[in-house]
């Protein structure tokens, strides 16, 4: 798991210095279709980080790697425990194809990668074996979302998405964007 995360990190660090400074970043929740794995399912929010590069001089494309890292949900069992973690890495293409005023409609496209690691811990000894479990799937994602200007460093951002993969799921993700370098006047076409 660790190895998965500090992947993940230095994934979003690399694309963030691509351009000596990434332009943006933002902090916020995901929400997942649970996922059903090893007798449990997966838990809600999840916290999620990601960052926007900009890959053309129009403000349009951008690159945007983020990774969520979702709450652990406990299942209770007669014998024992399931803690079921789950991690979503993402590395997607946002294209703005709306722009009015302060608030912007996006499509967006990508990769997703993602993790599930269910833990079991032991009451007592049940009649059937039970083991801990991990599984790991690549895929694709695609969806759409909403930017909306909140100051001239601060932007509210609304996205949703489906992932095609061995774990498919919905994915709705709210951020508070923050600026590096304020926009001024030039946001407004």
């Amino acid at each position: 798991m660790r190895r998965v995360i500090i992947l993940l990190a230095l994934m979003i660090l690399a694309t963030g210095l691509l351009r000596a400074q990434p332009q943006r970043l933002g902090v916020g929740l995901t929400f997942s279709t649970p996922t059903r794995f090893n007798g449990a399912k997966t838990g809600n929010p999840g916290l999620n980080l990601k960052t926007w590069v900009q890959l053309d001089k129009r403000n349009t494309l951008f690159l945007v790697p983020s990774v969520s890292v979702f709450n652990p949900l406990d299942v209770n069992k007669t014998s024992h425990v399931t803690t079921t973690y789950l991690l979503h890495g993402d590395l997607d293409v946002h294209y703005n194809f709306f722009h009015d005023k302060t608030v912007k409609v996006i499509a967006l496209a990508g990769v997703n990668y993602s993790h599930i690691i269910s833990r079991n811990e032991l009451l007592f000894t049940p009649p059937e074996p039970v083991t801990d479990e991990e599984h790991f799937a690549v895929g694709g994602n695609l969806g759409a979302g909403l930017e909306m200007r909140m100051g001239p460093l601060w932007d509210f951002h609304v996205t949703g998405k489906y992932v095609f993969s061995d774990i498919k799921a919905f994915v709705i993700q709210v951020h508070a964007v923050y600026y590096f370098h304020s926009r001024g006047k030039g946001y407004r076409r």
